[in-house]
């Protein structure tokens, strides 16, 4: 996995985790929580121990779901990038955010192979425009850094074009998503600026 993983990458979970920590102050408590309540030495204290079992972990997947559902939302919107690296080329593959659009779930452990990450500039960036971090200036835990105008512009093309996510560059090549994204704009958003081609190819996920 650290062949796969850049120096200047983080794997996702870990960024997930930073996140957490960030959005829930009382994070260690939590974890602390849950780690009493794993070992049982006595009857009495079985029935004690579930209780606060149940409760720690209640108190668990409800925090973890608050900050999941902030995290993927800013994924879907574009406000930060996710990667991959081809494990034979060690080309950086960025994900779009048509990828975080369907409702799932964080891994808790990075099983899955090449697993994602995101570059950490670009991560500590974001970190920073959401004003989780102390003296940063962002709009705060629930709300979401703005885009760049004609950044969501090209995502709202890409969305409408290609509702199932934007194909493979095997099937549809760059140049043809971007011209039917210029031509997109031209026909419904006449009055606004065009997406330049990077723009268009990374809300695509075909540029870092």
């Amino acid at each position: 996995m650290q062949g796969v993983i850049p120096v200047k990458g983080l794997l996702l979970s870990k960024a997930f985790e930073r996140l957490f920590d960030l959005m829930q102050p009382d994070a260690e408590q939590l974890r602390a929580a849950i780690a009493q309540t794993s070992v049982v030495t006595t009857q009495e204290a079985v029935t004690t121990v579930r209780t606060d079992h149940l409760e720690a972990w209640t108190s668990w997947d409800a925090a973890r779901r608050e900050v999941q559902q902030f995290f993927y939302s800013e994924l879907a919107a574009g406000n930060l990038t996710t990667y991959r690296r081809d494990p034979a080329t060690g080309e950086l593959l960025a994900i779009g955010p048509h990828h975080w659009m369907a409702p799932q779930l964080l891994p808790e452990v990075d099983d899955e192979e090449p697993p994602m990450f995101v570059l950490k500039a670009e991560f500590d960036d974001w970190l920073q425009g959401t004003g989780l971090i102390q003296g940063s200036k962002g709009v705060g835990k629930k709300g979401k850094k703005k885009r760049a105008p004609d950044r969501e512009l090209a995502i709202r093309a890409l969305e409408e074009l290609f509702p199932g996510g934007v194909p493979d560059q095997a099937v549809v090549l760059n140049k043809t998503v971007v011209d039917q994204v210029v031509k997109w704009c031209r026909e419904h958003e006449p009055q606004r600026k065009k997406p330049s081609t990077d723009t268009i190819l990374r809300a695509a996920g075909r540029k870092t």
